[in-house]
């Protein structure tokens, strides 16, 4: 009797799909955080002015009404520490010229307050704004045409009023806030022009962390894509 034995099967060649997999999408995730850290450098270097604030640019607002109101801000501080100095986020820059004869007056206060201050005054709610280029779209409130004297109130967070360019800088803190520039007399009709600017304290920080993070992501996926072509080759 003739006894037939079947050959042994041969060992399975391991693959190298998953590592070349594994490779590329990471090689892809690097080259995103490096192209975001990349980013934040140049608007760091291009975009910050002498004093450290990222603005705006001027753009000339006109009102028929007493002034503007920006919409609630909602501002909250709870940061990661190494994006927080002294405390704080962000500093807030709001600054407004007049183009009357009118001093003009701008401040920044808690939104309820603000609210019931302007609750019967005809005003500009500003419900969106562009930075580049600077712009602003509003929504009008009927009321009164003028409204008390703003500078006469307490509740201010930061405040300034006068002829020339009227500035405040306020660092953030949480809460609701409101932003107005409205004439000093509280008067109707306000021709100004307004910028608006921020100064966050680790953008430079932020974008070389983003940098080290890709360059690290790269070397793992070039890594990966060389085992998973030795791997088929072998």
């Amino acid at each position: 009797m003739t006894t037939t034995t079947a050959p042994l099967a041969a060992p399975r060649a391991r693959s190298g799909t998953p590592a070349l997999v594994g490779g590329g999408v990471t090689g892809l995730l690097a080259l995103l955080v490096l192209a975001a850290g990349i980013a934040l450098l140049a608007i760091n270097a291009t975009k910050r002015d002498r004093d450290g604030f990222y603005g705006s640019g001027t753009t000339t607002l006109t009102t028929s009404t007493a002034g503007f109101a920006t919409e609630s801000l909602d501002l909250d501080s709870d940061a990661p520490s190494w994006l927080v100095r002294d405390g704080r986020l962000a500093t807030i820059r709001v600054s407004a010229t007049g183009l009357g004869d009118k001093p003009v007056f701008v401040g920044i206060g808690p939104q309820v307050q603000v609210d019931a201050y302007l609750r019967d005054v005809g005003h500009e709610e500003v419900t969106d704004f562009e930075v580049e280029p600077w712009s602003v779209e509003t929504t009008r409130h009927a009321g009164a045409a003028k409204a008390d004297p703003p500078a006469t109130l307490s509740f201010w967070a930061e405040s300034a009023q006068g002829g020339g360019v009227r500035t405040i800088r306020w660092p953030v803190e949480d809460g609701d806030w409101k932003v107005v520039v409205l004439n000093a007399d509280g008067s109707a009709g306000l021709r100004a022009e307004v910028a608006v600017g921020a100064k966050v304290p680790a953008v430079r920080t932020f974008g070389i962390a983003l940098l080290a993070l890709g360059a690290g992501l790269a070397l793992g996926g070039g890594a990966l894509l060389v085992h998973g072509v030795r791997t088929r080759r072998a």
